[in-house]
């Protein structure tokens, strides 16, 4: 049988670590507005955690609010403490429903701090012949180290997460002392972070040499008479709080806990309890790197099984515009340069690459409002001439409806509507400004493929031109190279999502009456900058200010001149 490897942690000083220094302020929020960057930074670590420990119990240690038998002993303990964030507070519950989801068990009693129960969970631990691994960004849980229990510590170097590991030979080489002697180094030295007390006018270095001389504080009391009459004289005067902190100091290894070993073994995973509670919070990487996405409920359903799509040319897509009845459609342009549109939830029509450009126009001549994704973008990538009504595109669209979401992007914007995310297996990558202009190089002359027929499967071929009136049947228009059946499933999920997304955009901004600095000036100014970051701007090196008026002038005149 296989040795028993028991991994604790210390959910609050993890917590706090992953808040105040892994990004955890940042501004990170589920859909509904929920912060989630402590629980995302702390998550993170806990998996990296797992890879590198083979365990086989878990067990996560939290505080509680209530007063700790150390306050009953010190009324300062901890005392200067400011009291946890709001934006932190929040996220501890979801933090333990997510642990439990994972199967991990977490604990906390009322009196006792998380270093008391990852003490006396160790020694449970190791009265079971387990290995014990404790991690903990506080040096207390150095005292509880031996022969088999080891402390993982987290620190940050140059902005990179490191961990050291601290067994009895790491902690002798790194201070000189025995893990037994870490209470009385506390208790001499102090600890201003939990307000402990210690010998005043002794700090770190000086207790350091003290628990050299002498292995332990009563040994050190017992020998007073020995020391320089300064050093005397302050421990003299401190022997009763030097007591009290190492009191306060000393970790409990005997909380009364009903708990065994079998209780920490870690246990099956709850894939829809947990793919539940992380697509909510919009943490789809964590579920990317659980393997979640197969089962998460709220994912978008396949828009292939409730769509049909039907090709269109230029001329039919004229046609169905000018009997439209609502007020937005919506267009996604694809990697292979297909475009797809969507007028209503059950309908997409798809536009042949060739014929993108006049399609663009009919839409432009139509007056009909079209829903994209990143128009600026679009007019880049695809060479294309800004529409006569200004496009909505749902990125301005989310950062004039909420201006604290910096970045937003399809999928949570998408989720934050819907409630529903966005899963896109089969999703290729973007296209990047200016690729593949051979495609659209010369208007007058066809792409390739165009121009060109389709063999059916009977062996005839098929015109690929419409009809002079503008009229094609289906099959006619997918001999022009728009395959319904070439369209990845990915597309098809971005344009309804970019159809839904834009819906709900369009009454929010009507509900606020924002309506003219969306429609006047935010997504006008898109295609304006798409044309100025497309022609860019003459600068004529010779010319220079006749006189400078400033010191602002006057530094300019200087650095062109010595550009020059």
């Amino acid at each position: 049988m296989s040795k028993s490897v028991l991994l604790l942690l210390d959910g609050n000083s993890l917590i706090n670590r992953a808040f105040y220094g892994l990004f955890g302020r940042q501004q990170m929020t589920a859909p509904d507005g929920t912060p989630t960057g402590a629980l995302f930074a702390f998550l993170n670590m806990f998996l990296r955690y797992l890879a590198q420990i083979d365990a086989t119990h878990i067990v996560v240690a939290f505080d509680r609010k209530e007063p700790t038998m150390r306050h009953t002993l010190y009324d300062g303990y901890k005392a200067t403490r400011k009291p946890m964030p709001d934006e932190l507070a929040i996220q501890l519950p979801i933090l333990k429903d997510i642990l439990d989801g994972m199967g991990i068990r977490c604990i906390e009693k009322a009196g006792y701090e998380a270093d008391d129960l990852l003490g006396t969970m160790a020694e449970i631990g190791k009265q079971q012949t387990a290995d014990v691994y404790i991690v903990s960004g506080d040096k207390d849980s150095f005292q509880l180290v031996d022969d088999k229990v080891t402390i993982i510590w987290p620190v940050t170097r140059q902005g990179q997460s490191e961990l050291e590991i601290y067994d009895r030979q790491a902690i002798i080489d790194r201070y000189e002392l025995q893990p037994e002697q870490f209470v009385d180094f506390k208790a001499i030295m102090g600890d201003p972070s939990d307000n402990i007390p210690g010998v005043k006018g002794i700090g770190e270095k000086g207790a350091l040499e003290l628990l050299k001389q002498y292995p332990s504080l009563d040994a050190l009391y017992d020998s007073l008479d020995e020391l320089k009459p300064a050093q005397m004289k302050k421990l003299e005067a401190s022997r009763e709080m030097a007591f009290l902190s190492r009191e306060l100091a000393t970790i409990c290894r005997q909380v009364p806990i009903d708990e065994n070993m079998d209780d920490f073994k870690r246990r099956e995973m709850d894939p829809g309890q947990l793919s539940d509670l992380l697509s909510r919070l919009g943490l789809k990487q964590l579920m990317s790197r659980l393997n979640l996405e197969s089962h998460d409920k709220n994912k978008q359903e396949d828009a292939t099984d409730e769509v049909s799509i039907e090709p269109l040319t230029p001329p039919m897509l004229g046609e169905r515009l000018g009997k439209l009845k609502t007020e937005i459609i919506a267009c996604w342009l694809t990697h292979h340069h297909q475009m797809l549109l969507m007028a209503d939830s059950d309908q997409i029509w798809l536009i042949d690459p060739a014929q993108i450009k006049d399609a663009w126009q009919v839409i432009s001549d139509s007056k009909v409002r079209t829903a994209v994704c990143d128009y600026k973008q679009i007019l880049h990538t695809f060479q294309l001439s800004p529409l006569s009504l200004p496009a909505h595109d749902i990125l301005l669209a989310a950062h004039l409806l909420n201006q604290i979401d910096g970045r937003p992007d399809l999928a949570r914007l998408y989720q934050a509507i819907t409630g529903q995310t966005l899963i896109l297996e089969d999703a290729s990558p973007a296209v990047t400004p200016y690729q593949e202009q051979e495609l659209f190089s010369d208007p007058g002359q066809p792409a390739s493929g165009q121009g060109k027929k389709k063999t059916q499967a009977d062996g005839k071929d098929v015109p690929a031109a419409a009809d002079a009136d503008g009229s094609q049947d289906k099959k006619t228009a997918q001999a022009d190279g728009a395959d319904a059946e070439d369209v990845p499933a990915a597309d098809l999920k971005q344009l309804r999502a970019v159809y839904e997304i834009a819906g709900q955009q369009v009454k929010a901004i009507h509900e606020r009456q924002i309506e003219p600095l969306a429609y006047e000036i935010e997504m006008p100014l898109a295609a304006i900058l798409a044309e100025m970051e497309r022609r860019g701007f003459v600068v004529d090196k010779e010319r220079k200010p006749k006189k400078a008026t400033s010191l602002r002038d006057l530094k300019i005149v200087q650095q062109m001149d010595s550009t020059q």
